[in-house]
This record gives C-alpha cells, structure tokens and sequence, in this order.
C-alpha cells in the first residue's frame, strides 16, 4: 500500500500523545490537574492506534507466522529489558505479565489472529462492544496476557479493519473539530467531577478495582467507548494530508513506542519538578515529549530495528521472506 500521509501524520500525533501522557504521569503523578490531563489523553490516543492498526492490517502482505515471530520476539526483547531495569514493574521477570507500554504487541498479535475468525459473525462490531463494557465484571481480565486490553480495544480493532477511513476523511473539518473539543470537555467535566475515575482510561482494572459498582462501571465504560468512537472519527477528519517535517514521527512510531520510557525515567531519575508548579512542569512535560519523539524517530534506529527483526525472521523462518515491520508501525 502507498504510504498515506494523513495516516503517518495522525500517527506521529497519537505517539507524541503517548509519550506526553507517561510524561505527566511518571514525572508529575496521577493526581490533580495530571490525573485529569491523562484521562483526557487516554480517552483517545489508544482507541486512534487501536484503529489505525486495523486499518493498517488490511493492507499488509506478512503471513501468520512472520507476525507472531516479530511481535513476540519484540516483545520478549523489550519488556524484558524493562523488566531488567530499576524502573520495572512488579514482578521483575514475567513474560505473562507486560511492562508498562509492551502489552500492546501481545494484543496485536492476538488481534491480528482472532480477527479473521471474527470478521465473517455478523453483527461482531456491536459484539465485540458489548464483551468490552462485560470485560470490566470479572476481576481475572487484568493484566495477564494483556487480556483486558485485548478485548476492550478489540471494536476499535475491528473498526480499523471493516470500516473505511477514506469514508470518514469526508466529513466536514469545521464539524469534526468542533465534536471534538465538545467530546474532549465531556471527559474532563467526567473526570473533573469525578463521575469517570482516571483507573477507567486504563481499560485494565476491573470495575471493583476502579472503586465503582459493576453496573455504574458498564454505563461508564459504554459512555467511554461512544465518545472515544467519535473522537477517533473527528481526529481521523482531521488530519493533515501534506508532508511536514514532523510527518517522520509516524512513519517510524515503533522506535518511539519501544524505548520512549527509557529516556523519560532517567530524565525524572535526574531532575525532579516542582509539584506545585504546574503551568511550568506541563511545559516541560511538553517540550520533553518533543524532543524524545523526534530524537526516536530517527531513520537509523528504524532501520537497526528491521535489520534485528529480519534477522530473527530469517532464523526462525528459514523458508520465508522477511518482511518485517508490523503494520500498525509502517
């Protein structure tokens, strides 16, 4: 497929936001004016990745096997050397249970599995949502395996996949980015008022672990997941369709995915920010984000990355190709 650059340009925009919001929560906290930055954050960047991965899905040439190689073996590298760090997450080492950010490639490669399976049941997108808003009920779907996240992003997945973007590119600018900012002061009226607790955005509790009842966390998450299908709607209207300098950010997002926590925890292991300064710690969280994301999206550290994937391609699958960037990466 032709590269598009609306799409790396909505990309370079979504992964600036994830660097952004772990920013804010690893180096200012998840409380206060942080807390309510993030669910604002989280209430789109994920569910946007999530579909442009589906969409990106439907044009890739890799077979089973050379996915289920690249995502697992990136995943084994990275989140083990998360884990091998001193800003790892409990348990040190367990490879059933994600570092921080590298549950999405287990959820993709499930995705990209159960999807072609799933695509023929009819009505599956309404399905699919309503496993989404039951997920919350069982406090088992957690961070295993990433299982909760797997199947609450799991519509926008099969969105990507079924849906076509060039449909949505046709509504009016003016309109989407008008629904846009009303459904962005929704979500922090919710969070504000603390209707939505930020543990919600995450879609990896339980709603007994989010300190709310399981049929207030069902409206809850039906209201997250109607207003983050608009969201991803107006932001894919939205999006630029020229070339900039900054348009390298989206076509080389895997990098930034990979190793963006490295340099945001040294930086708070070096430099502390004054709590009650918030204006100035949101411009520094700001400007960081900036810099890591464009200092990551430099071509040669792609190309390193898909000269080690090939090579572990090459290994384990002697007899194939070896295409090697994920679609949701490309």
């Amino acid at each position: 497929m032709k590269r598009k650059a609306e799409i790396d340009n909505l990309k370079a925009f979504l992964i600036f936001m994830v660097v952004l919001g772990h920013c804010f929560e690893f180096l200012c906290g998840k409380k206060g004016v942080y807390g309510t930055l993030r669910a604002a954050i989280y209430s789109f960047h994920m569910p946007a990745f999530v579909f442009v991965s589906g969409y990106l899905s439907r044009y890739s040439k890799k077979t089973l096997p050379q996915l289920t190689v690249i995502y697992l073996s990136t995943y084994l590298i990275f989140n083990t050397l998360y884990a091998l760090s001193p800003w790892h997450i409990s348990p040190r080492i367990n490879i059933f249970l994600p570092q921080i950010v590298y549950w999405y490639l287990l959820s993709l490669l499930f995705w990209r599995i159960g999807v072609p399976a799933l695509s023929g049941i009819r009505f599956i997108l309404p399905l699919s949502v309503m496993l989404a808003v039951y997920a919350g009920v069982l406090p088992q779907a957690d961070r295993f395996l990433s299982i909760s996240r797997t199947i609450c992003f799991l519509p926008f997945f099969l969105a990507g996949c079924t849906i076509p973007a060039e449909r949505i590119r046709h509504m009016n600018k003016a309109l989407s980015a008008v629904i846009l900012l009303g459904c962005m002061g929704v979500t922090l009226l919710l969070n504000l008022n603390g209707v939505i607790p930020l543990k919600m955005y995450t879609y990896w509790h339980s709603y007994g672990s989010s300190g709310v009842k399981n049929l207030n966390g069902m409206a809850m998450r039906s209201v997250m997941l109607l207003l983050a299908f608009v969201m991803v709607a107006c932001l894919i209207s939205l999006a630029p369709s020229g070339t900039y300098r900054w348009s390298i950010c989206g076509k080389n997002t895997m990098v930034i995915y990979l190793l963006h926590m490295f340099p945001i925890k040294v930086f708070g292991s070096l430099f502390k920010l004054q709590a009650k300064n918030h204006s100035l710690n949101i411009v520094i969280c700001i400007l960081l984000s900036a810099v890591i994301t464009a200092a990551l999206s430099a071509p040669v550290l792609s190309r390193l990355y898909n000269r080690m994937t090939g090579r572990i391609v090459k290994f384990f699958l002697p007899d194939q190709r070896a295409s090697i960037m994920p679609s949701m990466f490309r």
